[in-house]
C-alpha cells in the first residue's frame, strides 16, 4: 500500500529514502560552506546526589527507582 502525502497544491511527495538523501547532501554542503560542525562532549555516565541530611535525596533515588 502507498500512502501520497500532499505537498503543495497539486504536487505529490511519497515517502521514501529520497528524503534522507535530500536531507544529508544538503547537511554535507552546509558543512562544506560553514565548516565542520563541534563535537559535543561525552555524556556523563552517572548521577551524584548531593544534600545535607533531612533534604530528600534517598526520597528522591527512592522514587527514581521505582519508576523503573
Amino acid at each position: 500500500m502507498c500512502h501520497k502525502f500532499r505537498k503543495g497544491k497539486n504536487s505529490y511527495v511519497e515517502p521514501g529514502p529520497g528524503f534522507m538523501v535530500a536531507r544529508i547532501k544538503r547537511e554535507k554542503k552546509i558543512d562544506e560552506l560553514i565548516g565542520p560542525r563541534p563535537v559535543s562532549p561525552q555524556a556523563p555516565q552517572g548521577l551524584y546526589l548531593y544534600g545535607n541530611v533531612g533534604c530528600g535525596t534517598r526520597n528522591i533515588s527512592f522514587f527514581f527507582f521505582q519508576v523503573m
